[in-house]
């Protein structure tokens, strides 16, 4: 409302749509793992949230609240991939991104161990003898 020195007043009115904010939220049944490992990861926590894209960071990708992957490592270090989510709400385009470490860690061998071959294996020659 607007008044102006002679008390004339006039008015306006401008219709506002505030859309909801999105906050991106993660949690997975765990963090870390040897390889093969799997990994079930959710964006539940994510508020406000019905459209999630997934970056698993291992070059593939998905979408919905609730994925899983299995991640490998053919290294004899760890390896970590970053897990990012962008939580997004259709038809508002608030998006928000959160992001979860996965660390794999090399699968053992059990190459070198003297004696192994021959407990798991009777009367098969090692490839020692």
């Amino acid at each position: 409302v607007s008044t102006n020195d002679f008390g004339c007043s006039d008015s306006a009115s401008l219709k506002i749509r505030v859309r909801p904010n999105v906050t991106a939220g993660i949690v997975s049944n765990d963090s870390a793992g040897c390889s093969p490992f799997t990994v079930s990861i959710s964006g539940s926590p994510s508020v406000n949230a019905n459209s999630y894209t997934w970056d698993f960071g291992d070059g593939n990708s998905g979408s919905g609240v609730n994925v899983s992957r299995v991640y490998s490592n053919n290294s004899d270090t760890v390896q970590t991939y970053l897990v990012r989510l962008i939580a997004d709400r259709v038809s508002v385009s608030c998006p928000d991104t959160a992001f979860l470490p996965i660390r794999v860690f090399p699968q053992p061998t059990a190459e070198g161990i003297p004696g192994w071959a021959e407990r798991r294996y009777p009367g098969i020659p090692s490839a020692n003898s």
